[in-house]
């Protein structure tokens, strides 16, 4: 599932501002 992926990258990205 390409969306999970995406999301999941959205997640880390905001975790790490």
């Amino acid at each position: 599932m390409v969306i999970y992926y995406h999301r999941l990258k959205i997640i880390i990205n905001s975790s790490n501002t």
